[in-house]
């Protein structure tokens, strides 16, 4: 509930303080920052929860994000938020805002693409909340699902650090439809029931191809006023928090009644359609752009 707010507002600062480009390297190594500490999680978690407890292991997690508090708390220097004028008037509230915001998005087709494609990653993690009765249908069991578990974050590590380093900024936008496809596309190979090292280069195929929301992230906060900036990405925070919590929930209800493979594989392919219909309008609206006023 509260990771929105805050990544939009941490968005809003970084935002302002850097070009275009300087936030498209930021975003990257903060995802990647964040990416890898999943990978590593997945590792020390699993093993603080053996030798301490699952009650002390959680406190430990809390403690984290209390010392990251105290950094952001004593390294981040006050700076006042960019006001729209009927704030400055005293005349907003929280749900003029919003919904003013929510209607900045829809009018521009180039923004309501770049924020539905918050919508794909949903998709994407259905395979990563399915691991362990997939590693159980796969036969494998629990050394499998040790397997399974960091690629998608190991493999969105590397397709970030590929895409910053070979994409030029003049193509990175073109690249966005194409990649948010195949990164849905290689999960519907779990269709047909593939054999295991299939299944790790499907995982990790759909981790380097995530990438697109490096670029599709950053157009859209570039391109939103800075008035809405913080909370325009956090109402894209939102879908992306609302489809993952809602996709995990079908996925499981799926697996009850279906392989998991299919469900894995069914995700994917919903995915395709979707991914490729915002690529498609995207591309449309990208063509006939005309850019949105800034404050």
């Amino acid at each position: 509930m509260l990771q929105a707010p805050f990544t939009g507002a941490r968005v809003g600062v970084i935002a302002q303080t850097l070009t275009k480009e300087q936030y498209v390297a930021a975003s990257a190594i903060g995802t990647m920052t964040v990416q890898l500490t999943f990978v590593a999680g997945y590792a020390l978690g699993g093993t603080l929860v053996i030798w301490l407890g699952t009650t002390v292991a959680l406190l430990l997690n809390a403690i984290t994000f209390l010392l990251s508090a105290l950094v952001l708390r004593r390294g981040v220097h006050a700076r006042p938020a960019a006001k729209t004028e009927h704030e400055r008037s005293g005349l907003g509230t929280l749900w003029t805002s919003m919904t003013a915001c929510v209607r900045l998005i829809w009018r521009s087709g180039r923004l309501r693409a770049l924020w539905l494609l918050a919508v794909l990653p949903g998709f994407l993690i259905v395979p990563e909340g399915l691991i362990a009765p997939y590693a159980a249908e796969l036969g494998g069991g629990d050394w499998q699902a040790a397997v399974l578990f960091p690629l998608v974050p190991a493999g969105t590590v590397i397709g970030m650090w590929l895409f910053v380093r070979l994409v030029p900024p003049s193509r990175r936008l073109q690249w966005m439809g194409p990649l948010a496809v195949v990164s849905c596309a290689v999960l519907a190979v779990c269709l047909f029931s593939p054999p295991f090292p299939v299944v790790v280069a499907a995982y990790v195929l759909s981790g380097v191809a995530a990438c697109y929301d490096l670029p599709a992230g950053a157009a859209f906060v570039m391109e939103v006023p800075d008035s809405a900036r913080g909370q325009a990405f956090g109402l894209r925070m939102t879908v992306l928090n609302l489809f993952q919590g809602g996709d995990v929930l079908l996925g499981g209800l799926f697996a009850g009644h279906f392989a998991v493979s299919v469900v894995i594989g069914g995700a994917g392919a919903v995915g395709v359609l979707i991914a490729t219909a915002l690529a498609v309008s995207w591309r449309s609206h990208a063509k006939s752009a005309v850019p949105v006023e800034r404050h």
